[in-house]
């Protein structure tokens, strides 16, 4: 019962933490839609405009169905959010050298501000990349239950 109990809390959180960052990208896909020189500036992701919601609203849309089929105890959701999130945790892991050597980490165009520290940059780089990480290493290891339940079926 415990177990379970565990198993339901861990999918609720992971559901959750997909539906807030989904909720980013849909928001960032208007912005895109909205204004035609957007840009678009995630780690490793660098785009203008419309060009960048391939990058966002892929992405967005398998992680819907990943969060739809985990519920259902299918194999298939568990292998969707787990590339969802190892495409995110990528994304923002290959920008981290371009944080790591600038002198000023980043800057908010529209409000003039800048986050003069490298490290608070660096830290929140990680602060994104771990639940990312840690959403996929969990939605693996959904899928492989899933997996295992079906053939001993």
């Amino acid at each position: 019962m415990r177990n379970n109990n565990r198993e339901l809390a861990l999918r609720v959180l992971v559901s959750l933490f997909a539906a807030i960052t989904i909720g980013f990208l849909v928001v960032i896909a208007i912005l895109m839609l909205v204004q035609r020189d957007f840009p678009f500036d995630l780690g490793i992701v660098r785009t203008v405009g419309r060009a960048g919601l391939p990058a966002t609203m892929l992405p967005a849309a398998v992680a819907v169905l990943g969060v739809v089929l985990i519920w259902r105890r299918r194999r298939l959701g568990g292998v969707l959010l787990a590339a969802y999130s190892a495409y995110w945790a990528i994304v923002f892991l290959a920008g981290l050298p371009r944080i790591w050597n600038a002198r000023q980490s980043f800057c908010l165009k529209g409000l003039n501000f800048c986050i003069v520290s490298p490290w608070v940059a660096r830290l929140t780089v990680l602060a994104i990349v771990v639940p990312f990480a840690l959403a996929a290493w969990w939605s693996i290891r959904q899928a492989r239950q899933a997996a295992l339940k079906a053939a001993s079926r």
